[in-house]
């Protein structure tokens, strides 16, 4: 069985820190997290236009620091190595 990566959300909550990225979707900003092995969440806009923010501090994505209707949170539980 191919091995997917997998990835905790937290509706309408974010944290302070993250890099900011532009993005053409959901799945963009989650595949600009997966391309960095540094990276270990995303806070990403769910609606138009379409932004986020990469993490690479796990502690900090314990601390919700904010709330956003149009921000949802993903964190990194399950990385595949690509050729996976």
């Amino acid at each position: 069985m191919p091995c997917e990566d997998e990835w905790d959300m937290s509706p309408e909550v974010g944290t302070l820190g993250g890099e900011f990225r532009t993005a053409e979707s959901l799945e963009d900003c989650l595949d600009q997290c997966l391309a960095r092995p540094d990276c270990v969440a995303v806070d990403a806009r769910t609606e138009l236009p379409f932004f986020c923010f990469l993490h690479t501090n796990q502690s900090l994505t314990d601390n919700e620091d904010y709330t956003n209707t149009f921000i949802s949170q993903y964190v990194l539980r399950t990385r595949c190595d690509k050729g996976t």
